[in-house]
């Protein structure tokens, strides 16, 4: 389900995102799908995709606290960011669960916007070096991957995403 993008000072955006916990009892199952993660979970990966998806053309990833519309509960660790997928070279909207970023090296300066301040760009430093390990749906098998001297758009984008799950934003960094 598309949901509506929180803005400037709500207060999601500025809470720390909560580890997302497989389902203990499920992982006695094989783990070859989304059942070891709590259904809510899944939806909320969903609702991302969805989201991102409708805007498309000017979005790059999405991080769980930006579309989080529950005032109850902690946003969960999770984000989506535009990839290409190696095999088949279609363009796909992946999950990254529990996102963990090291930085490390020169930084570099280079604008970014976001879609939770509508218009709004600022000339940000980001590392070159970048390392991030997530999991996805699919398996709770941890991802790796090293960005080093490189300065991809994709490790900017999950270095921004990233910053959302920390309650960070551009506009404070």
């Amino acid at each position: 389900m598309v949901k509506q993008i929180n803005k400037r000072f709500s207060p999601p955006l500025s809470q720390i995102a909560r580890p997302c916990i497989p389902n203990s009892h499920k992982l006695i199952e094989s783990v070859t799908s989304t059942n070891i993660w709590p259904e809510d979970l899944v939806q909320h990966i969903q609702d991302l995709k969805d989201t991102a998806e409708s805007m498309k053309h000017r979005c790059a990833g999405l991080a769980s606290n930006q579309i989080w519309d529950d005032k109850t509960t902690t946003p969960y660790r999770v984000f989506v960011a535009k990839i290409m997928h190696i095999e088949t070279k279609e363009v796909i909207w992946m999950e990254f669960i529990n996102p963990e970023i090291k930085m490390s090296g020169a930084k570099i300066k280079h604008e970014e916007g976001c879609l939770s301040r509508d218009h709004y760009k600022r000339k940000v430093r980001r590392h070159m070096n970048v390392s991030i390990t997530w999991q996805t749906l699919n398996s709770e098998e941890i991802h790796t991957n090293k960005f080093y001297g490189n300065a991809t758009t994709l490790a900017f984008v999950c270095s921004h995403e990233v910053d959302h799950l920390n309650g960070v934003t551009i506009w404070t960094k």
